[in-house]
Parts: structure tokens; sequence; C-alpha cells
């Protein structure tokens, strides 16, 4: 048993979201928060924006993507700007953006995809295509779509390291020999 620093009212505090990784669909969605924070190494800046989904057994579920569009290599730089702008096309907005508020509240199609596990973080979802929503039929996955992500997240969890391309496995830290 362990004695609270104070008393603690649930009532006063948000709940937890859902952080597993969403199947790989495409969902109806919209970006519900943004705001430019620095890099890692301070050294740049990064358009920081939540997409929210809309719609479907995911309804209300979040998705971040962290854009460099500033940044010591340019062709980072290039990338984000490249996503930004594919972003603001499928938000319907054409011509200069000063502020992302501009991109807040407008429903767009997002697709995602899975980005494995490693050594240090697990398996996430991210967004691999945005697209204008044209009043399409946005449905939810199939089953075996939710049943396939839900295996490959856990099986890429618990595998403690990640394959290289020449089919080598990068053990990561916690199964060095020495530890």
């Amino acid at each position: 048993m362990a004695k609270l620093p104070g008393s603690f009212n649930t009532k006063e505090h948000e709940k937890m979201g859902d952080f597993s990784v969403l199947p790989e669909w495409e969902y109806l969605s919209q970006i519900v928060k943004s705001e430019m924070k620095p890099t890692k190494d301070k050294a740049g800046e990064r358009l920081v924006l939540l997409f929210k989904v809309l719609k479907g057994k995911f309804k209300g579920r979040t998705v971040e993507v962290g854009l460099n569009l500033v940044n010591k290599n340019d062709e980072t730089v290039r990338i984000a700007n490249i996503e930004l702008a594919t972003i603001s096309e499928a938000c319907d907005i054409v011509g200069v953006v000063e502020d992302s508020n501009v991109l807040h509240g407008i429903p767009l199609v997002i697709k995602t995809g899975i980005q494995p596990a490693n050594a240090q973080y697990p398996a996430k979802t991210k967004i691999v295509m945005y697209t204008k929503y044209d009043g399409q039929d946005i449905t939810d996955p199939p089953a075996a779509v939710i049943e396939q992500t839900k295996v490959a997240a856990i099986s890429s969890s618990s595998s403690g390291g990640t394959k290289k391309p020449d089919g080598a496995e990068d053990v990561g830290a916690s199964k060095r020999p020495w530890d």
C-alpha cells in the first residue's frame, strides 16, 4: 500500500488515450492541433500536427506527425516541405501558408502504415499518404486486417531487434553478450 502525496480526484484529470497501432488503412480525419517544437538537438524546429480519426471503429484515435521544417540537413527540410505541401493540398489549401491553424478542422483522408519497433521504441502508427476527402465512403478495416496489425505490432515489439536490409539482425542493447 502507498500513501499518495495528497488527495487525488479522478474527475479532475484527463483519461489516457489508446496508443496501440492503428491497422494499415485509410481513415477520415482532421488536424486538431499543431505547434512548432524544437528538434531534439535544439538546432532546428518541427511542425507537430495531431490528426484525429473522425468516424468508424477508431473514431477519436489520434496520430501525430512531426515535420522538420528547420534543420541543418537540407534533404530533411525538403522532405518535410513535400509532406506539408501534400497535407495542405489534401486540406484544399493552395498557395502561401503562414499559420498551421488554417489546416485545422478540414476533413482529409490519411493512409496509415506501421513503423516497426526497434530497440528503443515500440511499433507505432505512421501516416504514409494524405488525400483530399471528396465525400467518398470511408469504411472500417476488415477484421482480418485488424488482427494482422495486432500480430505484427506484438511480434515486432517483442523481437528485441530489427532486421537489417542484408538479413542480419540488429539485436539491440538488451541482447548484448556483456550485459
